[in-house]
């Protein structure tokens, strides 16, 4: 487990700096298509393109930092009305079942960007789709990383022993 929280620590800063990036490259991006459009009328082609494909991109980034500050909006209506242990019960299993579905996404996305590695950008031809797809399966790896560490931290919990990852929202969080 030690290994999975030096990931986890490692994923952390690098993907902090990853989503600032990436929000000041589509920032721009987006910022260069509307005043070359409306000002100029002559929008660049490529503008588009870029910002669209790192949407997902920028997506499953955020996914992975939402789970690691435990920051998603989830529905615990229900299981907030049953007792301590069964509420660490409902969580492993919503954790567990999570995980399976980021599993899977890794496997569905490597066929996936095998076909669409070396297709080209249409208007960026020195560019191809799977640089930009490959943030499918390292997020959801990351994401089943982080979750499966939630679900040990409830086992924990469920056995009364101290949580070792501790998965909490960030200072000045809520």
């Amino acid at each position: 487990m030690k290994v999975l929280k030096k990931l986890a620590d490692i994923w952390k800063h690098f993907e902090t700096i990853l989503m600032v990036v990436l929000f000041v490259i589509a920032f721009i991006t987006i910022v260069l298509q509307i005043v070359t459009r409306y000002v100029f009328n002559s929008p660049f082609k490529w503008t588009d393109e870029l910002a669209s494909l790192m949407q997902p991109v920028m997506a499953f980034v955020t996914l992975c930092y939402g789970l690691r500050t435990n920051t998603h909006t989830r529905v615990n209506v229900l299981s907030k009305k049953f007792p301590l242990r069964v509420n660490n019960v409902i969580n492993f299993i919503a954790y567990i079942l999570f995980a399976y579905f980021c599993v899977k996404m890794v496997i569905v996305s490597i066929p996936f960007i095998k076909i669409q590695w070396y297709v080209l950008l249409g208007t960026m031809p020195k560019l191809m789709h799977g640089y930009f797809y490959i943030a499918f399966p390292i997020c959801f790896t990351i994401a089943a990383i982080y979750t499966a560490m939630a679900a040990f931290d409830e086992v924990r919990k469920f056995a009364k022993k101290p949580e070792i990852f501790n998965i909490k929202p960030q200072e000045g969080w809520r």
